[in-house]
């Protein structure tokens, strides 16, 4: 009798401490824009006015945590970073991830974020499973498109062994797929790297690849001699110089006399020697 009566005390008082104590939540992975949008309330708006870049590892298929680096407001040098995760979010202070040694691709703003990591995800799960790629978990990276304000999503494909097998690289502002990087292990240990980057480069039959280049003429090539109708008399050239021939038979023309001659003193002279020489 006592001893039920212990228990049923126990059973009691353990009942009524499970429903005093707190519930508490577990982490739950958290989308990428529903991240942004806490740390706005949080923080403000001008606190993610100018995002460079948003980070999630180990996603299964979303992270549990996020880091985010913002431009401080009214700075142009200084950039700060947060802390999204475990219904927690917390500002890490200034990054020196960046300034002086590199500097950020660029900024993106929370409106062209059209894209969230559980789309990016659906995305890359089909494209890998038609590539016939596995993995265990993603990385997921948020940054900008260099040299404009374009955010892009690049996710990278890891296995158990934490191995890249594959990355996907989206427009976050139009959906895009901008670029897939498949890496497959051969039988014989060599790695097998399949670039939807490289298929533009190369045509895709040798076909396409001789039609797509002119072949080259060939200066040394023997020319055909066009037929006589084909001649002009632009065609003929010059005659080549050369002995110049002789004239045909004839009177000979009347020698004019050379320079400095005086037809008097000739006659003259003619004379003289018909006579011979004076006594």
């Amino acid at each position: 009798m006592n001893q039920f009566i212990r228990l049923t005390s126990v059973s009691f008082v353990l009942g009524l401490t499970l429903a005093v104590a707190p519930t508490t939540r577990a982490t739950e992975p958290l989308p990428a824009q529903l991240g942004l949008r806490q740390l706005e309330e949080k923080f403000g708006r001008p606190a993610i006015r100018k995002i460079v870049e948003m980070t999630g590892t180990a996603g299964d298929p979303q992270p549990l945590e996020w880091r985010v680096t913002t431009i401080a407001p009214g700075r142009n040098d200084l950039l700060r970073e947060f802390w999204i995760g475990d219904q927690r979010i917390t500002e890490e202070g200034l990054s020196d991830d960046y300034y002086p040694d590199r500097l950020p691709k660029g900024f993106f703003s929370l409106e062209r974020v059209k894209l969230d990591s559980t789309q990016a995800f659906t995305l890359t799960e089909k494209a890998a499973r038609e590539a016939g790629i596995g993995f265990d978990v993603i990385n997921y990276k948020l940054h900008c498109r260099e040299y404009s304000d374009e955010p892009v999503w690049t996710l990278t494909l890891l296995d158990r062994e934490d191995t890249i097998v594959g990355s996907m690289h989206l427009s976050a502002d139009s959906g895009k797929t901008l670029r897939t990087v498949w890496m497959r292990r051969l039988p014989n240990g060599r790695l097998m790297v399949q670039d939807s980057s490289r298929r533009d480069d190369l045509p895709a039959t040798s076909e396409e690849a001789s039609a797509s280049v002119e072949p080259a003429p060939d200066r040394f090539s023997p020319l055909e001699p066009p037929t006589p109708a084909e001649i002009t008399a632009a065609d003929i050239p010059p005659p080549a110089a050369g002995p110049i021939e002789k004239p045909a038979a004839g009177p000979a023309p009347a020698l004019e006399p050379a320079d400095g001659e005086i037809p008097e003193i000739r006659q003259l002279q003619e004379a003289q020697e018909k006579t011979g020489p004076a006594e």
